[in-house]
């Protein structure tokens, strides 16, 4: 777990994990990567995957994903951040609080969201950052998203300061614009920290420029990267067959189109299954040889 600066980008803390980890003989060669990417401008829970643990990624989306922002209104921003061409609006120190709480009650009910125009989502082989620099123009469609929930912090023209706990891939910068829209000022996120993924908490991560000292002690097991989903144990014989690439039986309490987490008797990971039909059939997904 890493405490992610402003002005950092996620690549760049994963390639000064993965120099560490090549600093270390019994490491060399283990690849590293991340469980999602933080914007640049915002700090906090960076989720740094190592060895095996890169090949969770799709597992560790399922996790909602915690932030703390701070939303300037009264002015637009091309980016949705602070980073951006900022430009002014009109005043509207008029806006009482019932106001606010009706616009994130919208927000919390919206089960769609269209991406800012600087993101790294790829429409036709091409990130959508890269037509806004070039100045060109592309169609943005919805995608979906849940926003289990969000407080109201703190509110003080022309700053609000709120909480939101929601799904992977929702934006809080398009949540900002958002709200700038729906209470007609304008608004762009000016403060953005992580501060939890699941049941991973901020509070535990490590400072970038504490990696190369903690490296050996901040690891946490790859079966704690699972806890949240379902999971069964196999016996030697169960192990060996998966392992060969063969299905396995399951019993009819197995959700369908879930991830299963496979353990041996030790209670060690050893990889992903899923029953994709009816049929009581587990099929291998990943397995870790």
């Amino acid at each position: 777990l890493i405490n992610k600066p402003a002005g950092a980008t996620s690549f760049y803390i994963v390639r000064k994990v993965g120099r560490c980890l090549a600093e270390v003989p019994a490491w060399a060669g283990t690849k590293a990567g991340h469980s999602g990417t933080l914007d640049p401008f915002a700090t906090g829970l960076l989720i740094i995957l190592v060895g095996h643990a890169t090949r969770l990624q799709d597992e560790l989306h399922l996790l909602s994903k915690t932030y703390e922002a701070e939303i300037t209104l009264g002015a637009t921003s091309d980016t949705n951040d602070s980073t951006g061409v900022i430009r002014p609006e009109k005043p509207f120190e008029g806006l009482r609080r019932p106001e606010i709480l009706a616009a994130l009650d919208n927000i919390k009910s919206q089960t769609s969201q269209i991406p800012p125009s600087y993101a790294a989502i790829k429409i036709n082989g091409k990130k959508m950052y890269e037509y806004a620099r070039a100045g060109e123009h592309v169609e943005k469609k919805p995608r979906p998203i849940t926003i289990h929930e969000i407080i109201l912090e703190n509110y003080n023209y022309p700053t609000l300061n709120i909480s939101v706990t929601c799904s992977t891939g929702t934006y809080i910068r398009s949540i900002a614009r958002d709200i700038g829209e729906l209470l007609g000022t304008g608004a762009y996120c000016s403060h953005l920290v992580r501060t939890a993924i699941g049941q991973f908490e901020l509070k535990n991560a490590f400072l970038t420029e504490d990696i190369p000292k903690v490296i050996h002690r901040s690891l946490i097991p790859m079966e704690q990267l699972v806890s949240h989903i379902p999971f069964i144990r196999c016996p030697d014989d169960i192990v060996a067959k998966y392992k060969q690439g063969k299905v396995g039986e399951c019993d009819e309490n197995v959700p369908i189109n879930t991830p299963i987490a496979l353990f041996d008797e030790h209670k060690k990971l050893f990889g992903i299954a899923i029953r994709e039909t009816e049929e009581q059939i587990l099929k291998p997904k990943k397995i870790f040889l």
